[in-house]
Parts: structure tokens; sequence; C-alpha cells
């Protein structure tokens, strides 16, 4: 495809043009510039969500930035140019959109009484949820899940606890509920003891 097709289809949020040229023909060069930037600071399972910001970022307002490409070099070349300024002023603002390493706590000192409730959310008790969402891998995932599950906070109120896009936080979100119906399922099957008497 030329640059101008490529364009016209990223436009066009055509998914398999997407996923082609952001994910597989620009992956190695947008993994580049990330090491690059953020040096250690971040986990290669992380690189994926700098790039959906990036996405994000030139898509949104009907793909003004990616519309500002004139063609007068290559859109590869084009692209390495924009997505190092943008991963740099994303670490300038501080944003490092998934924090594996976050030492901050999934249960605070003020909400530890949460894990003794026996409050009932589909047939799982708080502290069945707590110990679900405690061996999830992710730790932002988790993080994300104890907020809406035990905060009762609005998305927008996570996207800014947390410093990241709205936009990027749905996509987080969507990835952390399936990362919590796996780790559910998985605990669900090693402990039937508990949920013997409720099926």
């Amino acid at each position: 495809m030329t640059d101008q097709e490529i364009v016209q289809k990223l436009i066009e949020r055509n998914n398999d043009v997407t996923n082609e040229f952001f994910f597989k023909t620009c992956k190695p060069m947008f993994y580049a510039a990330i090491k690059s930037i953020y040096s250690n600071e971040l986990k290669k399972e992380d690189y994926g969500e700098l790039i959906n910001e990036l996405y994000i970022y030139l898509i949104k307002n009907d793909a003004k930035v990616l519309k500002t490409f004139n063609f007068k070099s290559s859109l590869k070349t084009w692209m390495c140019v924009v997505s190092s300024r943008f991963f740099l002023q994303l670490k300038k603002m501080g944003k490092i959109v998934i924090d594996n390493d976050s030492q901050d706590p999934l249960i605070s000192e003020n909400n530890k009484n949460m894990a003794t409730e026996t409050t009932t959310t589909n047939d799982l008790t708080s502290k069945q949820w707590l110990t679900i969402l405690s061996q999830m891998p992710t730790k932002q995932y988790a993080k994300v899940l104890y907020h809406l599950l035990f905060k009762n906070m609005t998305n927008e109120e996570i996207a800014i606890e947390i410093n990241m896009s709205l936009d990027n936080f749905y996509n987080v979100k969507s990835r952390a509920i399936k990362q919590l119906t796996a780790v559910a399922k998985e605990y669900i099957r090693k402990h039937p003891e508990e949920f013997d008497d409720k099926f």
C-alpha cells in the first residue's frame, strides 16, 4: 500500500491496516523510541499502552494530527519524528501509562476493613474479590478495578487519579476486566470448596 492509502485507511479507522501499521510495521521503531526515552522505567509489556496512547493522539479530533502529514517524506519517517516527540512530551508531563511497579497499596489503611465485609457481587464476597485483585499480574489493572468496585469512583475520577487520558483509561479498563475474569475463573477452579453452596 502507498503512504496515501495507509493514511486514508488510518483516518477511516480500518482495524486491519491500523493493527498492521502500528503493531507490526512501526513496532520496532516505536519500541526503540520508547526505550531510549524511558530507559529502564518501563517493562516491555507496557509499551503497547504507550503506542495506544500515540494512536489516540493521532486520530482524535477527526485525525487532526495525522492529517498534518504532507507526504513530503515517507510516512514512517514522519511517524518516527512525531512519535518520539509525543513520547518525550508524555515523559515530561510525568505520564507513564502503566506502572506495574507501583508501590501504592491496593488496600489503603482506611479501607482494610473492606476485606472482612460480607457484601457480595455475583456471589463473591468483598474479601474474595480483594484476594482475586491481589493476584492479578498487572497491578495497575487491579488498582483501576479496586477504585471501581470498592470506591465507587467514576471513570473520569479514576483517570485523573492514575494520571491517564480518559480515552486510554477505557482501553485499560477493558483489558483489566478481561484479566480479572481470567484470574477469577482460576481462583474459583482452585477453591471450589468456597463456592459449593452457591451453585
